[in-house]
């Protein structure tokens, strides 16, 4: 069983969910990298439970005898990768970068099936909103933005 499916399998019906799996194999020992993300977020208590199950599993399936092995969060500066870290996000604002590179900056309304609704500042008219309707396949990478305010 590959790692990707050992996390996935703790993780069912948790809510919980692996984002990324990385394996840098030209390090000695190898450096095994999972991101995971939850519905609701994740703890520092989830990530080290999976670390310990996801170190059994190898371990059993004789996957790899040496390695070292990261269990994390994807930090705010990653892109969300997959529809359902979206929901999460409603109220705060998105820089959004669709595949044929325009950029849309607004507050992310709402998820409706397959499509995010985003209340989108127009630079022209300072203070005009557009409420913007952008399907999930037409985005090649999201942010979340940061406000200090």
């Amino acid at each position: 069983m590959q790692i990707k499916q050992m996390a996935d399998q703790h993780f069912v019906g948790s809510g919980h969910f692996v984002l990324d799996v990385r394996v840098n194999s030209r390090l000695n020992p190898p450096k095994i990298i999972v991101v995971v993300d939850g519905d609701s977020g994740i703890t520092i208590d989830d990530c080290a439970t999976l670390s310990r199950v996801l170190s059994d599993s190898i371990h059993e399936s004789a996957l790899l005898e040496d390695y070292t092995l990261e269990v994390t969060t994807p930090g705010i500066d990653q892109p969300l990768k997959l529809l359902r870290q979206y929901q999460k996000h409603i109220g705060r604002t998105l820089k959004i970068v669709l595949k044929e590179n325009e950029v849309v900056r607004g507050k992310l309304q709402q998820i409706e099936g397959e499509e995010i609704v985003v209340e989108e500042e127009k630079k022209e008219k300072k203070g005009e909103k557009k409420i913007r309707r952008i399907e999930f396949n037409q985005i090649e990478k999201t942010f979340v933005q940061v406000s200090f305010k």
